[in-house]
Parts: structure tokens; sequence; C-alpha cells
């Protein structure tokens, strides 16, 4: 009976040692590292055409390529197990092959676990999030009280095809519910400009150029717009009195200060001038509150990336860039000379209780190149001031072409709505194209019923519900830092007699709000700076005209790095193992013979 147990037992031992041999033979591990090699080259192809986010969900995520790996450890596995019993023989090879497993355990461990995002960040900004490569559907109540978020899975949610039903569930804050009913990989936009806002809001469409090259486009009363940049805004007068005296040239004078930011706080009103605040912050009186004037731009306009610069230092469109501090923390804050009642309040609640404005100087605000005069009976004249100063004005109408003091330019309103609004038209595509931009279709239930409409990605759409106002944005995902991060100065470097950038460097803070402790680092493109459970490195920039510097960093955590290092030393032990014992193998056989 014993006789028979052994015997089973070595029958049992013999065949699993000859499976084990078989998957995990040498031929077998080739075969299988060939086959990633070649996925690897083709992911590289395709990323140079798709990008590297389809690429990595494409190849690199993808069930199949993962399922390489797992067959590539089971190969791995099974050779180790087909050197049972280890001896000092054996023990190199199966110490070098665990240690391969041990290096696709670390790296199962980053995928799961690990976190990989993006914070761009200005000079004199601080931010204590970062967003992540994952789209994510927010709806947020208005003063930040309240949101909730969609995180939406990229495995469903990509760049390779449309999705007509992704199931997920909606989501609910209040007495709204947003369902998401269908997703696409690109959209187009098409915006109009409508005449049928509840509130009285002037706009005009505005002709500008010589003959041969004309630009066209719609310039809202008391609102900044593209036109902008070409010295051109519209001003709603509603006092008949102020617009008699605005018809009027001018004296000729120069201010002596570029202007004045105006605080209010509840019942609590304070002013101070705009050079004081560019110093240092500012503490407003007992209300908790402290401002900074980070940028002073002149001549502000928005660009093609959508970011707010100065294109000249001519006072056009004066504007200012202000850091609001409180106890809740801080916020960036825009205010524009010619456009008191722009909104610019974002954040919390106690942000919303202080109101900014900047009150550029009397002899600053005049010197618009062209300016349009709504009166309060809706009549139209055009201001002009050329670049001697001298101002000319004349009445306008629809279809009544303006001469100008400019050279080449005429001028021509060719609509005028009293009740004007945008309308935004987004339409999917069901293919990605060169630059894609996904959108999502929501069905957006109210008390009053339910709304369908296309959201793109990096977009919002404010929303209000019986009195209370909502923010639903399409964007990455963000993730707290746990931490403020603050960028002092981005510096730089060219090669000598080029433009072309030889390094680039970020000088940063990192502050702790549990101590209260500041630390500085230096973030440059080798040189990573770790805080807390997240490492920065430098990723990138982005150079404003008139303005701040931008620091693309990147921020990730990775838990199997230690695993992943681990297995390198051990591979490198088994593999000098290996020479050690071989050679001690050969000098033992030289001494015998």
């Amino acid at each position: 009976m014993a006789c028979t147990r052994a015997g089973v037992y070595t029958l049992i031992v013999n065949q699993a040692r000859t499976l084990f041999k078989t998957i995990g033979s040498a031929w077998l591990a080739a075969v299988l590292l060939l086959l990633v090699l070649v996925a690897m080259a083709c992911a590289t192809a395709y990323e140079s055409t798709h990008g590297t986010a389809l690429a990595l969900l494409m190849f690199y995520k993808s069930w199949w390529f993962e399922g390489l790996l797992l067959l590539l450890a089971l190969n791995v596995l099974a050779a180790v197990l087909a050197r049972l019993p280890l001896d000092r023989a054996r023990a190199g090879p199966v110490i070098t092959h665990l240690a391969i497993l041990v290096i696709l355990v670390g790296a199962w461990v980053t995928k799961c676990f690990g976190i990989d995002g993006q914070v761009e960040i200005r000079e004199g900004q601080t931010v204590r999030a970062f967003a992540l490569q994952q789209d994510a559907l927010t709806l947020e109540e208005s003063g930040g009280h309240a949101h909730t978020t969609a995180e939406l899975d990229p495995v469903v949610f990509n760049r390779s095809r449309a999705v007509a039903d992704p199931a997920l569930a909606p989501l609910v804050l209040g007495n709204l519910r947003v369902q998401i009913e269908a997703y696409a990989p690109d959209s187009t936009e098409h915006r109009e400009v409508v005449n049928d806002s509840q509130q009285p809001q002037p706009a005009l469409e505005i002709t500008l150029g010589a003959e041969q090259e004309k630009l066209t486009g719609w310039v809202f009363a008391d609102q900044p717009s593209e036109m902008n940049s070409f010295g051109l805004v519209a001003r709603r007068i509603a006092d008949a009195a102020e617009f008699a005296r605005l018809l009027a040239p001018p004296p000729a004078s120069r201010p002596a200060s570029n202007g004045t930011v105006r605080v209010e706080v509840g019942e609590k009103r304070y002013e101070y001038p705009l050079e004081r605040c560019t110093d240092q912050p500012i503490v407003v009186g007992d209300t908790g509150f402290s401002i900074q004037v980070l940028r002073y731009l002149p001549h502000a306009v928005v660009g093609a990336d959508r970011q707010l610069r100065s294109v000249s230092d001519q006072p056009v469109n004066p504007a200012i860039e202000v850091e609001v501090s409180g106890a809740e923390g801080s916020s960036r804050r825009l205010a524009f000379a010619r456009f008191p009642d722009f909104p610019s309040m974002h954040g919390t609640s106690a942000a919303e209780r202080l109101k900014l404005t900047f009150v550029a100087s009397a002899d600053t605000v005049p010197k618009m190149p062209m300016e349009v005069l709504i009166g309060p009976s809706n009549e139209l004249a055009v201001r002009l001031t050329d670049r001697h100063g001298q101002v000319t004005i004349a009445e306008a109408a629809p279809g009544k072409p303006v001469k100008t003091p400019f050279a080449g330019m005429t001028f021509e309103i060719g609509r005028f709505l009293d009740h004007a609004r945008v309308r935004q038209e987004v339409g999917p595509l069901n293919a990605a194209g060169e630059d894609p931009t996904p959108a999502l279709k929501l069905a957006v239930t109210t008390p009053a019923g339910t709304n369908r409409f296309w959201l793109r990605k990096f977009d919002a759409r404010p929303i209000d519900v019986a009195g209370t106002s909502y923010l639903l944005q399409y964007a990455n995902r963000t993730l707290p830092l746990g931490f403020s991060l603050r960028l002092d100065q981005f510096r730089m470097d060219k090669y000598p007699g080029t433009e072309r950038p030889r390094s680039f460097q970020s000088h940063v803070t990192f502050l702790d709000p549990a101590s209260g402790r500041e630390q500085g680092e230096v973030i440059s493109m080798n040189n990573p700076a770790c805080h807390g459970s997240y490492t920065l490195f430098q990723s990138s920039y982005r150079l404003a005209e008139g303005g701040p510097s931008s620091s693309v960093l990147s921020v990730s955590w990775d838990p199997g790095q230690p695993i992943v290092f681990f297995g390198y030393v051990a591979m490198l032990s088994g593999m000098l193992w290996v020479v050690v014992a071989r050679a001690l193998d050969r000098r033992r056989t030289a001494v015998v013979q």
C-alpha cells in the first residue's frame, strides 16, 4: 500500500514537473516576449499619429496586452516550479525568474493603485488640487455648498468609438437630475447670436477692415469680446446727460495712476491705488480678506488658447487679475475697468461676499480707439480716437458705413439686437479627428421638465432651478494634493543666440495646512520634488505675452515602485549567483581533471 502511494505521488510529481517544463519552456517565453515587443512597436507607431492617451487605452491598458503579460508571468512561474527542489546550481535561475515575477507584480500594483496627473500653475498662483487623465462630469451648487461627480471609465469613454447608452447612474443634486445618454469621441461647435434673451442685452454685429480683408464679429455691450484686440468696445449709457457728455471730445491729459482697486464687503467699502496692491498683499480692513494684484493688463484680450493676455501697453481694455485670500483659502478674480458688471466671482461662499471692481483712471478709460456708445433709447454713436489723441464722433446706424481716421479701415454696423444672447449648438462626431474634443449628450431634468443637449469637454453650463444656481461641467477629474503648492518663479534658459529652450525650471513653495510650515523647492527636468505622497516632475510650460508664465507639472504616486526596484536588485543578484556558480563549477571540474 505504501509502495502504491509512493508510486502515485512520484507519478503526480513527474507529470506536474513535465507540465511546468512545458508551460515554462524557453521557446514559449521567446514567443510571448516577441508578441510583447511587436505590440509595443505597434503602440509606438500608433501613438505618433493618435496621441499618448489613446495609445494607452488601445494597447498598454487593453485586455489583450494585459493577457500577454499574465501569460508571461505564468511562464516564469512554471519555470520556477519546474526547478524545484532547489540546489546550489538552480538557485540563481530561480532567483532571476522570481525577480521577473516581482517586477510584473510591481507593475500591476502601479496600474491598479497608482495615480498620475498634471497641474498647470501660473507664477504667483496657489493650487491645492491636480487633474487626472480621466474624464468626469461634475454637478456643483453655486458657492461650492454641495457637489456630485460621475467618473467616466476610460475603457468605455475613450476616443476610439461612440457610445449610445453608457448606462451610468444619474447625477442627482437637489431638484436637479442629470443623465448621460450618449458619448461622442469628437464634436463640432456652432455659435450664433439670437435676440430672445429674457434680460435686456444690447449687441452689435460689426465689420472692420479694408475692401479686400474684412473681419466681422459680435460685440456685446459692457462685456469683453474678441473684437477688443482691435480696440473696439461697446458701452451702454443709461443716463442721457452722460451720453451727451461722452459725445464731446475729452480733454487731453495723462493719468497720475493707472487706477483704483475697489473692494466691497457688505456695507463696507475700501479703495486702494493699483500700484500699492501690486507690491504686496493688502489687508482689507477687518473683513478677514486680503488682496494682491498679480497682473495689470492695459490691453487685455483672450487669445486662441483662451488665456487672457495684454497685447500692448496702451490702456485699451484695462483689466487686473487679483488673488483674494481669506479664512477659506485663496481664489483668482478678474476685474475689467470697462465691464464692471462682468461676472468674475467663483469659488467659496466667502468669496461671493466680496465684490471687486477695477476703477481705471478717468483719463485712461476714454482712450479706446473705437467705442460704440448705446444711449438710453438705443441711439447709436461711434467715438474714434486716433494715435495722436484726436477724437472723431459720428452717428451710427445698421447698414451705414462710418469713415474712420485709421488708414484703410472701414467701420460698419450690420445688425443691432437689444435682447441678445449666444446660442451654442454642439454636434457629435462618431470618429475622432486630428484634435478631438469629446462630448456628452445629457438629459437634465428639473421640476419644469427635461432638457437635452450636448456638452463638450472643458465646457460648463449654468443651470437655475427655483432660484438655486448650479454649474454642470465636463472636464478632467481632480484630486486634492493634501497641501498647497505655489509657483514663485518660472525660469527658462535658451541656447545662446537662439530662441530654442535649453532647460526650464519651477521655483515652488510647499505649504502644509496642518503645521503651516513652508518649504521651497526647485523642480527641473531632471530634478523632481517629493512632498507628501506625491512626486512632482517638470513636464512642460506655457509662455504668456504680457503676463506670468505657466508651468505644467506631472504629479504621480507610484506604490509599485519599491516592489519593482526590489525586483531589479533580486534579478541582478540572481544573475550574479549564476555567474559565480558556473565559475566555481568550472574551477572544481579543472581541479578534478
